[in-house]
């Protein structure tokens, strides 16, 4: 009974990072699920990244979601639409990451360039979604 218990536990607690979830003995094809998305374009505007965190599945706008640029250096939370922005960013490669309870992480290297700026979307899956997918326990 023990066993049965610690595979349950093994299992949703690395639901948090992986793609595939662990059960008796096994690995369930079906726990691997798509990952979160991000797609990004160029602007005119120097130095400035501008983004949308949206719910990948309903394609609705995810407010409140903490949104990372360069680990750590500069932090904001999307707004109420979903919106965010980073002004003065230097050209060359930086990393945004994503952080909400609901939500896997998710983060986009991304390549500012000499003149203008970037916008994009961020579409994050429920992790929610992983569950309803996920094979947890199989006896």
């Amino acid at each position: 009974m023990k066993h049965r218990h610690l595979t349950r536990m093994l299992c949703v607690s690395m639901l948090a990072l992986p793609t595939a979830c662990v059960g008796a003995g096994h690995l369930s094809s079906r726990c691997v699920t798509p990952p979160s998305q991000g797609g990004w374009a160029t602007t005119t505007r120097d130095g400035r990244v501008d983004g949308m965190v949206r719910d990948l599945k309903e394609k609705t706008p995810i407010g409140n979601v903490e949104v990372v640029l360069d680990s750590g250096a500069t932090r904001q939370r999307s707004d109420a639409a979903g919106r965010f922005a980073f002004d003065g960013v230097s050209e060359g490669r930086h990393v945004i990451t994503t952080n909400a309870a609901a939500y896997l992480s998710h983060g986009d290297t991304i390549m500012m360039p000499v003149r203008g700026g970037l916008e994009g979307t961020l579409a994050l899956k429920l992790r929610r979604d992983i569950l309803t997918r996920c094979e947890i326990y199989r006896p």
